[in-house]
Order: structure tokens, then sequence, then C-alpha cells
């Protein structure tokens, strides 16, 4: 499937929009002992992410630095605490996040991290089909695979049209990334944010990530 090229967005965005959605809930179910086969998180081993991502920082430096002023304790909690939802959802396997920025805080992505192996990404409506029955260029949703590296992992990322273009206009399809994620050496790492319309950096940011994931 062609997929066409999009226009460059800059994203302003809180830089805690992609874990303050899943704090709400982690209080109740983690603190119930909750997880994927009802039984209660281990906390057994670590995963430590790296303070650098393909030329990205921790978010928390970055801001600082810009404001002058302590990084926010509260967004550092929820993603943390949302990392432990991500583990009690896998068993209670390892789990953990940071968030990375530019110097200019328009892009931003937290990179999560879990020690369990994730199925590929799909999309109820990556159809043909589907896009021909409502006239559209393309699908509403498609996945996008970067290169396979040596090991055999592809780094995969779940694209939306945000303006999808109708066949008979002149127009080209806006999409951007919703979700990456590569699967290696039994760890998922998983890439949310950044209003991004190309894989070309999450593919980066995520290959720079796993080669600098630290395992206990």
């Amino acid at each position: 499937m062609n997929t066409p090229p999009s226009r460059g967005r800059t994203w302003l965005a809180a830089g805690g929009g992609t874990v303050l959605g899943a704090v709400l809930a982690v209080g109740l179910l983690v603190g119930l002992g909750w997880s994927a086969d009802g039984s209660a998180a281990s906390t057994s081993g670590e995963l430590a992410l790296p303070d650098t991502a393909d030329g990205l920082r921790l978010q928390d430096v970055v801001m600082e630095e810009v404001s002058d002023r302590p990084a926010d304790e509260l967004l550092a909690q929820g993603r943390a605490e949302a990392a432990e939802l991500l583990s009690a959802s896998r068993g209670g396997a390892p789990a953990a996040a940071q968030t990375y920025a530019d110097d200019e805080l328009e892009t931003r992505v937290t990179v999560w991290a879990v020690a369990d192996e994730s199925p590929s990404l799909w999309s109820a409506v990556e159809s043909d089909a589907l896009a021909e029955s409502m006239r559209t260029k393309t699908p509403f949703e498609w996945v996008e695979r970067g290169d396979t590296a040596e090991d055999g992992s592809t780094v995969e990322c779940l694209l939306r049209a945000t303006n999808p273009a109708m066949q008979d206009s002149d127009q080209e399809t806006e999409a951007h990334v919703q979700e990456c994620q590569l699967v290696t050496d039994g760890v998922t790492l998983i890439l949310q944010g950044g209003n991004l319309d190309s894989i070309d950096r999450p593919v980066a940011i995520l290959r720079d990530v796993a080669s600098n994931l630290e395992q206990d």
C-alpha cells in the first residue's frame, strides 16, 4: 500500500500528556495488586532507559534549563505510576518509562519499556476495501514498518489520517504517528507522543534506546 507524504507540524502539547491518562487508574488497580493474570504484580528485575535518545534529552532536564524551575514531580510520579500499570498488565514484568525532548521542547516523546514481547501492531480499519467504500485515498489508519535489523527486529508504527484525502481531490492525506513499538531481546519498547508525521524519527529513537537499555 502506498501512503502519500504528510506535511510536518510542530507539537506544542503539555509534556505530561502521554502519561496522565493512565494515572487515575493506577492507584486503584495496582493498589489492589491487579495484574493481567489476576495475581499480584512482581517487582523482581529492573529496566533502565538511557538519558538520551537519538539526540533528545530527558524532558525534565530540558524544562529545568528552559524555565529555570525544578521539574514537575507530579509528572514524574505519574509516569512512574503508569509504568507500574504497564508492568501489572504484563503479569508483573519489569517496566520503566522516560520522556525525552529536544532543546526547544518542540519534539517530546515518551518511551515505555517492558520485559515482555508484544504482538505486532494492527488496525481494524487498515483496509483498502473500506477506503474504497469511503472514497478516500488511504485507509484511516495503517501500520508502517522500518527496515529489519540484523537481529530480525523491526520498528513498526501505527499512523492515523488526521485529514483523509478524497479520491477525486488533489489533496494529500495528512497523517501522524499514533504509537510505535520495537520488540527485541525479550523487551518491548513503546514510543508515544511527538505528533510526528513520519516513522523515520521514531525508528531512530527506538533503535538508540534499545542499544543503550540496561537490564538487571
